[in-house]
């Protein structure tokens, strides 16, 4: 006659506990090995430190209930501190084997606001600074984007932002748990206004131009005609337009010290403005 004798599982590598941010994966494993027969595997959570457990089924947070890996997939911050153990069941009439419980740890991802201030609209020679508040914990990196691309070495939560710099702006922070998040979008738009820009003024003979056009209409070039105290003309340039108040610099340090008058005027000839400057 022969007699089996069925044995528990033993479990041989047991599960570690997970952190995750609300927008990430966690899993929980465990290892186990019977002599005889199959394991049935299911995995508990106990949602009051311990105290109690519940089978776990598959749905739109668990995946793997009954295999040796349970997964969780963005989990909300509601099951922070939630423990897991597996419940390992052999051939009858063995009792079930345990794995250890482990602990799940649920970070928020960051909210991020930004805020520009004192302007939200610029012309040539204004400036803003685009500010943030991260919560509820610090941020560990920023990242600043324009328009959608990278601003280069804007690595921390304030931006300074002049006339070049207008367009849609997004920060991305990722904080000292390692969870990442964007805040809301500000946009820097250009202030309408019919000057000239002419600056530094009085300078060396190096100046900056700038005068406000509907943005990218690069099919409408501006000349730049410089004349004398005397009324001569004595440089003509064409600029293309690429932006509201792109920038045309201007180089009259080979006509020496005085004052000249700038006239900006479009493809057809037309005068747009007219402005005055002083190289000393």
């Amino acid at each position: 006659m022969t007699v089996t004798v069925n044995t528990q599982a033993t479990v041989t590598v047991q599960p570690v506990n997970q952190t995750v941010c609300t927008d990430k994966v966690a899993t929980f494993s465990v290892t186990a090995t019977i002599p005889l027969g199959t394991i049935a595997y299911q995995w508990e959570v106990s949602t009051d430190n311990g105290n109690t457990y519940t089978a776990i089924s598959n749905n739109t947070i668990y995946s793997g209930a009954t295999t040796p890996t349970l997964t969780i997939t963005r989990p909300p911050v509601s099951m922070n501190g939630y423990m897991y153990r597996c419940r390992l069941q052999g051939p009858a009439p063995c009792t079930p084997a345990y794995s250890f419980f482990r602990i799940l740890t649920v970070n928020p991802l960051p909210t991020v606001v930004i805020s520009a201030s004192p302007y939200v609209k610029l012309f040539p020679g204004l400036r803003t600074v685009l500010s943030s508040t991260v919560s509820p914990v610090a941020a560990a990196t920023y990242t600043w984007r324009r328009n959608g691309g990278v601003v280069g070495g804007a690595n921390t939560g304030t931006l300074n932002v002049d006339v070049d710099g207008l367009g849609d702006y997004t920060l991305t922070v990722t904080d000292v748990n390692g969870c990442t998040n964007t805040s809301n979008l500000i946009s820097i738009t250009d202030s309408v206004m019919a000057n000239c820009f002419l600056y530094p003024n009085p300078s060396n003979g190096r100046f900056q131009v700038r005068y406000y056009s509907v943005n990218n209409n690069s099919v409408l070039p501006r000349i730049l005609t410089v004349y004398d105290a005397r009324g001569v003309r004595i440089l003509t340039q064409d600029f293309g337009i690429t932006a509201p108040y792109s920038r045309m610099d201007l180089d009259l340090r080979r006509y020496g010290h005085g004052v000249y008058w700038v006239e900006l005027g479009d493809r057809n000839g037309s005068r747009l403005t007219i402005c005055r400057a002083v190289v000393e």
